[in-house]
Order: structure tokens, then C-alpha cells, then sequence
């Protein structure tokens, strides 16, 4: 599959601790011509989004990472930047069904 590399002006934060599945994905909107940032935990997530609150228009977040978790990255952005947010997640049982409602809540 070909694709025609456009120019950008958006910026993409990708928050996500499976590194060959977040350089996958960096490369590929790399090549769609966005700009893009890759960090592997939830603090060096929300370290970025700390020192560049304006820089991001897209924030793709895992939700279960070490080190910061992608709950706390998305209230984090939520609430210091305009950036819009995707989560996604690979599995795993980390979070109660009340956790997840919990953190619902604070997002609206």
C-alpha cells in the first residue's frame, strides 16, 4: 500500500509502552506527514504535555502503561491542553469497572 506523504501543521503525542507497536504507528502518520512525538510511559506522556501544552493536536494514549498509567495521562491532557484524545488499549485487567466509571466521570 502507497501512500503520498502530505505536509502537516498537526502534531500527534503517541503515549504507549509496546514500543514496536508505537513506532509502527508513529512511522506510518510520520509518513502520512504528521509531526510525531513517541513516549513509552505515562509520566514521560505527561512530562511532554507539561513543558508543551499547545503542541499537540492529537493525543493517542494506551491506557495500561508503567510509570503513569493512560488514565492519568488523559485527565492530565484533559485538563491542560486542547489536544483531542484517543485511548486504546492491548488487554490485560488492570482497571475495576468502578475505576473505569470513576475516571468516565471526571472526563465530562
Amino acid at each position: 500500500m502507497k501512500f503520498h506523504s502530505q505536509t502537516s501543521n498537526e502534531s500527534i503525542l503517541i503515549a504507549d509502552d509496546d514500543k514496536q507497536y508505537a513506532e509502527s504507528l508513529a512511522h506510518f502518520l510520520k509518513r502520512c506527514g504528521y509531526t510525531v512525538d513517541t513516549k513509552y510511559n505515562g509520566s514521560e506522556a505527561i512530562k511532554s504535555l507539561r513543558d508543551y501544552p499547545e503542541k499537540y493536536d492529537l493525543i493517542l494514549s494506551d491506557i495500561i502503561m508503567p510509570e503513569g498509567d493512560g488514565i492519568e495521562v488523559i485527565l492530565f491532557a484533559r485538563s491542560n491542553t486542547n489536544a483531542k484524545i484517543i485511548s486504546m488499549s492491548g488487554g490485560g485487567v488492570h482497571f475495576t469497572s468502578k475505576q473505569c466509571i470513576e475516571a468516565v466521570r471526571h472526563l465530562t
